[in-house]
């Protein structure tokens, strides 16, 4: 088959390859003035190249992403084109090579391949080239080390749903989900406690963001709370003692779910303020917290006065709720202690002593209906052989009762 050609220097011409019905290896000749060249190799037709997919699909805009090419008819060389911008790559196997992407502006391209680095094929796949995965900040700064399980939120520009979406801590990945083009949550895993860089890809090891630092820290730990007891209505300061504190702008108490900022003192003291019982069990409400094992109608006697009287619904007091502390707003120790509200409005014979305890008033002594810090002693001509009493009771005829405090009266001499 006779073609023209075109000369393009002393040195070089150039020709189109005619159409043949079947790949071949053809002997190619050039007449010069009626004497034939013999080219020293065989020109060698081949099926084009099918491509069945990619991966990945997408990538950053800077390029060198890796992408898996698969498909069929690949011979020992391959030419990736992605748009208008073309790159070398390597063939694996027949069905299988890989290109690396050269850098490109944002947006879907089309992928093209060639053979022999001229004549380029067109496929069905396209590429898309995204923005640059920028990372701005995390929420909360601080992650449990030991625990693990501290939901991270990332903020920045570049994020969307990919399969290889993921965190990267110190090495360790974590698999992310898209809340936002801006935002992604991810679960941070255990670690030891330090300072770690924290990365986000959108592809494996491929589109990596730049990098923001975690500080991992060790699980708080609660020793005592104290005062361990205080009136129903609040408002008190609450000393929790314990270890691994840290002086951080969230860190705070829990009371049975209702959180509470605090305030750092030092590495082994954080102080809150006790929320009213009232406040405390309306938050219990609003989260539906079971105060009982049993349903209404399990408890039912079948008489509604003995209903509300036996079983009357809702937390009472005294009641006990545990403490637990939290260094990043978040996330909260599994160690807890105990504080204890108790009723404003004590009953009658008895008083709060000292040491913030509800006590009895001893025989000799009465204590009237009210907030009573301290017992009163009987007056004379009275005497009192019970405790917890309101009152006194009068000397009877006959016997006298002459002190203070008399538990009992003295008979009269004859």
């Amino acid at each position: 088959i006779e073609v023209f050609a075109s000369i393009r220097s002393d040195t070089e011409v150039t020709c189109v390859a005619p159409a043949v019905s079947r790949p071949l290896k053809a002997s190619l000749s050039l007449e010069l003035g009626g004497v034939a060249v013999h080219a020293p190799s065989l020109f060698a037709y081949d099926y084009p190249p099918e491509i069945e997919s990619i991966a990945p699909p997408s990538g950053p805009s800077q390029g060198g992403t890796r992408v898996i090419l698969r498909g069929r008819r690949f011979s020992d060389q391959i030419w990736c084109r992605f748009g208008r911008e073309t790159t070398k790559g390597d063939v694996l196997t027949r069905t299988r090579a890989y290109c690396v992407t050269p850098p490109h502006t944002s947006g879907d391209v089309s992928v093209e391949v060639s053979l022999n680095g001229l004549d380029y094929y067109k496929t069905h796949a396209r590429y898309a080239y995204e923005a640059p995965l920028t990372l701005t900040s995390v929420w909360p700064e601080i992650a449990m080390g030991t625990l693990g399980g501290t939901t991270l939120t990332v903020r920045g520009t570049g994020f969307r749903e990919t399969l290889g979406l993921a965190c990267d801590l110190d090495g360790t990945r974590s698999r992310a989900e898209v809340v936002s083009p801006t935002s992604i949550v991810c679960m941070a895993p255990p670690h030891k406690a330090g300072l770690v860089p924290l990365r986000v890809s959108l592809h494996g090891n491929d589109h990596v963001s730049n990098s923001l630092n975690v500080l991992y820290v060790d699980e708080p730990r609660v020793i005592e709370v104290f005062p361990d007891r205080g009136l129903s209505t609040g408002g008190y300061a609450l000393f929790v003692e314990g270890t691994n504190f840290w002086n951080t702008s969230s860190i705070g108490c829990d009371l049975d779910g209702y959180k509470v900022k605090g305030l750092f003192v030092n590495p082994k003291i954080i102080v809150c303020k006790a929320p009213s019982f009232e406040v405390l069990t309306a938050s219990r409400a609003r989260k539906h917290v079971p105060t009982t094992a049993f349903g209404r109608r399990e408890l039912r006697t079948g008489d509604p006065a003995e209903d509300r009287e036996l079983f009357e619904f809702g937390s009472k007091l005294p009641y006990v709720a545990r403490v637990r502390i939290t260094i990043n707003g978040l996330d909260y120790g599994t160690t807890s202690g105990l504080f204890e509200y108790y009723d404003d409005d004590l009953p009658w014979g008895h008083y709060i002593s000292v040491d913030d305890h509800v006590q009895p008033c001893p025989p000799g002594t009465y204590c009237p209906e009210g907030r009573n810090t301290n017992f009163t002693l009987c007056d004379p001509g009275t005497f009192q052989p019970r405790q917890a009493q309101r009152s006194c009771v009068d000397c009877p005829i006959g016997a006298r009762c002459p002190d203070h405090g008399m538990r009992w009266f003295q008979k009269c001499p004859a």
